[in-house]
């Protein structure tokens, strides 16, 4: 994304601290761009998931975030293998390469307004668009 938004936030991610470190400044910044808590709490809830996937199965990367115009916009970007041969399998609930429940990239196109994906063999980059306007 690269914004040349001075509002944009862009944390690397090497481990769960620096997704610690994003969700505490993505908080922040949705706290002061919203009086929506409900809308706030799902754009975080989509992050969350969005960087705990990218570290598990990328090794982590970076994120930007941002606020503007009532809309949290969140590019995600990793070095990992890519999931484009999966990908279809993948956005279904339920389907999981790490035995998990597989929910996560499913609950995250569900949550979000909008989500582009775009992986290859080369990285995975997710952009998750969430309105912060009214419940």
């Amino acid at each position: 994304m690269r914004s040349n938004n001075p509002q944009s936030t862009l944390i690397r991610i090497h481990d769960e601290t620096g997704i610690g470190m994003a969700l505490a400044a993505a908080k922040r910044l949705l706290r002061t761009a919203s009086s929506n808590s409900v809308k706030e709490t799902e754009a975080v809830t989509i992050l969350t998931e969005a960087l705990y996937n990218q570290l598990l199965h990328g090794g982590g990367g970076e994120v930007e975030f941002t606020v503007e115009q009532g809309v949290f916009r969140a590019v995600i970007n990793d070095d990992g293998e890519g999931f484009s041969s999966i990908l279809e399998q993948a956005i279904v609930d339920g389907f999981s390469t790490r035995q998990s429940l597989g929910l996560g990239l499913a609950s995250l196109i569900r949550i979000s307004d909008q989500l582009f994906i775009s992986t290859s063999r080369s990285g995975t980059q997710i952009e998750i668009v969430k309105d912060l306007g009214h419940a």
